[in-house]
């Protein structure tokens, strides 16, 4: 007899399912004589305790160790862990894991068959914070520049490294102070999570010298003023010019490319592109051809009653093939533009020498 009492009560072994006091009565079925026996079934279902945490996968911990600390021990105690990402311990208490998910631990106490299962999750930290850049150009006004990184991350866990040519300074803030152009690179770190984040800005180079480009060709006696050409220098509505001169004279058209001048000497432009600062210079010298040429009349002749005509002699004269010659006076027969006209007439006779090439007589 006894609370739980399954089957087999009348037999030597019957099957129990509950704790209690069970009394067994043997009797003489001959002489009608019994005798009782008495046990005791004690009761242990205890579960195991079962306890787990875990830190998450970040970029710095790529592999972490799930934390059962907690947990029954003992040498009556297993343990089992399944999930996703196991690499090593799978059956401790510490099992190292490589990715993220759920994580199940059962717990399992030999002694009396009872176990316990927890599941854990393993979380990921894996974000790379923000990077942003943006740069000016280099230029002849502005020699150095500040990059912009703002828009990348901030706060307490953040840092920042450039790399580049030309950091004066900055170089872990945001906002560095570059002197070079070229290609700079930012590095965004979160101490958090061990996450890098990067951004690559390009500086641009504006400090290319415009073009200045003179030519003159020289004051003469044709051309008292010339105009000089500044042809092939940079041109467009960012370009300013400037004509300066220290032994000669600007007529006019100082600030263009093509100012008019009526003195020989040297004229230097400087051509100014206003949008960067850069300026170039060139000097053009103005030279001057006014010599005239040499002019003789010759001898002085006389008209006879037998001697009526006679010829000019000119020969002293420059001669060329640029020079031109004319005679005037009272009585010329022929030859008036050659160094030896005939004359029929007494009085006075010039001759005029003129240089093609400069326009002087």
């Amino acid at each position: 007899t006894g609370p739980g009492i399954v089957s087999g009560g009348t037999t030597l072994n019957p099957t129990i399912n509950q704790p209690g006091s069970y009394t067994i009565t043997v009797t003489n079925t001959v002489n009608g004589c019994s005798e009782t026996a008495t046990v005791v079934v004690g009761q242990d279902i205890t579960q195991p305790v079962a306890m787990a945490t875990a830190p998450p996968i970040t970029c710095d911990n790529q592999s972490v160790n799930i934390d059962a600390s907690g947990t029954d021990t003992g040498p009556n105690f297993t343990y089992q862990w399944t999930g996703p990402g196991i690499v090593s311990g799978g059956t401790t208490l510490n099992p190292v894991v490589n990715q993220s998910g759920t994580y199940t631990l059962t717990v399992t106490n030999t002694a009396n068959g009872c176990e316990t299962t927890i599941s854990v999750s393993v979380p990921e930290d894996l974000t790379p914070p923000p990077a942003q850049a943006n740069a000016p150009p280099i230029t002849c006004d502005d020699p150095t520049v500040t990059i912009n990184g703002n828009g990348s991350a901030t706060g307490p866990d953040i840092s920042y490294q450039w790399t580049g040519p030309g950091i004066v300074s900055g170089g872990t803030t945001l906002n560095p102070v570059v002197d070079q152009p070229g290609t700079y690179t930012l590095t965004v770190t979160n101490a958090a999570n061990g996450c890098e984040g990067m951004v690559t800005v390009t500086v641009p180079d504006q400090t290319q010298l415009p073009a200045a480009v003179a030519t003159a060709s020289p004051i003469t006696c044709a051309n008292p003023t010339i105009t000089i050409s500044g042809n092939g220098s940079s041109t467009g509505p960012g370009f300013t010019y400037q004509w300066t001169t220290v032994d000669g004279n600007i007529v006019s058209g100082g600030t263009t490319l093509n100012p008019t001048v009526d003195q020989a000497g040297t004229y230097t432009l400087t051509v100014l592109n206003t949008q960067t600062g850069c300026e170039n210079m060139v000097s053009v010298t103005v030279g001057e051809d006014l010599t005239p040429p040499q002019a003789e009349a010759g001898p002085t002749f006389e008209l006879t009653c037998e001697t009526t005509t006679v010829q000019l002699n000119g020969a002293g004269s420059d001669s060329g093939a640029n020079f031109t010659y004319q005679w005037t006076g009272p009585g010329i027969v022929s030859g008036g533009t050659t160094l030896n006209p005939t004359v029929n007439q007494p009085g006075t006779y010039t001759i005029t020498v003129t240089n093609t090439q400069n326009g002087c007589e």
